[in-house]
């Protein structure tokens, strides 16, 4: 997946005021990450300012307040193949929620 990609589904869940959840998100190109990362601010930062519209890229989109991004990855390193660590930009828009299996 690209930032153009990434562009379009953003702007679609803007529009609906749909959730999404990308799995596995740190399985994407580093270049990409850093691009997503300059899409889902705005889009946090509208939200947060209750406007009706944001600006992702060069398209201004119609916003509903109801719109919600989630991200789940597995972690970084050699027990886990092809995945990224997040760019600081992009970590800090989420919040890192942490689970593991239950002791029986």
């Amino acid at each position: 997946m690209d930032a153009s990609s990434m562009k379009r589904i953003l702007g679609g869940l803007a529009q609906a005021g749909a959730w999404g959840c990308f799995d596995e998100f740190n399985r994407l190109e580093e270049k990409t990450l850093s691009a997503v990362a300059m899409l889902v601010r705005p889009l946090q930062q509208a939200l947060r300012d209750n406007t009706t519209s944001v600006q992702l890229g060069e398209q201004s989109i119609t916003l509903s307040p109801h719109c919600c991004v989630f991200i789940t990855m597995n972690p970084a390193g050699s027990d886990y193949g092809g995945r990224n660590k997040l760019p600081d930009s992009l970590a800090r828009l989420f919040r890192p929620i942490a689970m593991a299996h239950s002791d029986r």
